[in-house]
């Protein structure tokens, strides 16, 4: 393998922020680095699999989601993560957050200034077929197509109804109806902007646009919600990093656009879809704060900076195209989370592995260690996991009977216990709905 030396190409302001801001060269005869197989990169050996001993292992991988048990109650199907707090969609269609709720990110009903941060109903909301969260922000879509969002509004990623757009710092208790025209199939929320396709197959993004992540020209700096004005992008689901967005196509490709990443390119910031002819086979995609990672061709590959190692390449260099990284055992990843500094998986196996930061014990290793620039398995969670979930500092897994655990750290109530700033929990704890 060929080692590469990395120049940071971004202006100083964006420089701790953008994807745009890698680009490496080719550092041809200088002394080369092969990590082992397991402990980083690995372009050449064949993925595992858990059963079956093919020697295609595409053949034989299943990546739909496993369905959820209700045989606990309250149950939960569906798990969404901002930077301090959680949300769980639940099996009667309500939602329920835990966590940070200082800008109201946990839903109405509960006073900013004094919040209980044990998972509480989102008031107002029923119907829910849908959730994602991002930085102090969560959308819900609900039964009838619509699209409700609470939280912060900063960067105008509520989608309100108002002309011109609303970018405000006051907390938005209660979820308020996203401006979308048309009936909406899927909507996902990243720390600045969101996207939603549309029943029709349209896709409408609205909030920051200063890097044009929404697809859009001009100088404004947020805008409301619109449609993606490029050519149609048959999106199954979205992933949005600080300044770039990322489609998920129906087809198994992934497009992107706003500042330049996981591409060779020179026009930076791009508002028109761009492919990413690297990535093929693409079944998943997650997003931290200024990384993005994907499974496609039966893989993990990420690319962007890499915070505290949050790539899972073995090495601390920030990646501008994709890069394929190991998953540890030989089940296969079958679905993705990020954050600012973590990314986990959950294996076919009902594992979870993590890699990153590790100062609060969130890769559930029952200890805080200096972190992980690989992916290792969260040894002391010991059930089977259906979804993984990943705030800055904790992590969540929703377990096949429809519970969920928590560990890591619960300055703001993460964990659910309805308790706050009472240290760490090394050991999974179940939510207490």
């Amino acid at each position: 393998m060929t080692s590469r030396a990395c120049l940071l190409l971004t202006p100083s302001l964006l420089a701790s922020l953008a994807l745009a801001a890698i680009a490496c060269s080719s550092a041809e005869g200088r002394p080369t680095f092969e990590p082992p197989l397991d402990a980083g990169r690995d372009s050449t050996a064949a993925l595992p699999i858990d059963a079956g001993g093919e020697t295609d292992a595409r053949a034989s991988l299943d990546f739909t989601d496993r369905p959820v048990t209700c045989s606990v109650e309250p149950c939960v199907v569906e798990l969404a993560a901002g930077a301090s707090h959680v949300c769980a969609r639940m099996s009667d269609g309500t939602a329920r957050c835990w966590g940070e709720g200082a800008m109201g990110e946990l839903g109405g009903g509960r006073d900013p200034d004094d919040v209980d941060p044990g998972p509480g109903a989102v008031v107002g909301l029923a119907n829910v077929t849908q959730i994602s969260a991002a930085g102090r922000s969560t959308c819900a879509r609900l039964g009838d197509g619509a699209v409700r969002c609470w939280g912060a509004n900063e960067h105008a990623q509520l989608g309100l109804a108002i002309d011109p757009p609303l970018a405000d710092d006051v907390p938005h208790p209660s979820p308020e109806r996203a401006d979308v025209t048309g009936s909406v199939a899927r909507v996902d929320l990243g720390p600045r902007s969101a996207c939603a396709r549309l029943d029709s197959g349209d896709v409408w993004c609205w909030g920051a646009n200063d890097r044009l992540q929404l697809g859009r020209t001009g100088t404004d700096p947020v805008a409301g919600p619109g449609l993606l004005p490029a050519a149609s992008v048959d999106a199954a689901r979205f992933a949005l990093t600080w300044n770039s967005s990322f489609a998920l196509t129906r087809a198994g490709a992934l497009v992107g656009w706003g500042a330049v990443s996981g591409r060779e390119g020179s026009l930076d910031p791009d508002p028109s879809p761009f492919a990413l002819s690297s990535l093929r086979d693409v079944v998943g995609l997650a997003a931290g704060t200024d990384h993005a990672c994907v499974l496609a061709d039966a893989a993990v590959r990420c690319w962007g900076r890499n915070r505290s190692g949050a790539l899972c390449t073995g090495l601390p260099d920030d990646e501008r195209l994709p890069v394929r990284v190991s998953t540890a055992g030989a089940a296969y990843p079958q679905r993705l989370a990020a954050s600012a500094r973590n990314t986990c998986v959950r294996m076919s196996s009902g594992a979870v592995q993590c890699c990153g930061d590790d100062s609060t014990g969130q890769l559930g290793l029952g200890e805080v260690t200096s972190g992980s620039r690989t992916f290792v398995v969260a040894k002391a969670f010991a059930h089977h996991a259906v979804q993984v979930v990943v705030t800055d500092r904790a992590t969540c897994a929703l377990v096949d009977d429809g519970s969920v655990e928590c560990w890591g750290d619960n300055g703001h109530g993460e964990l659910g216990q309805g308790t706050k700033n009472d240290g760490l929990r090394l050991a999974p704890v179940r939510v207490a709905f």
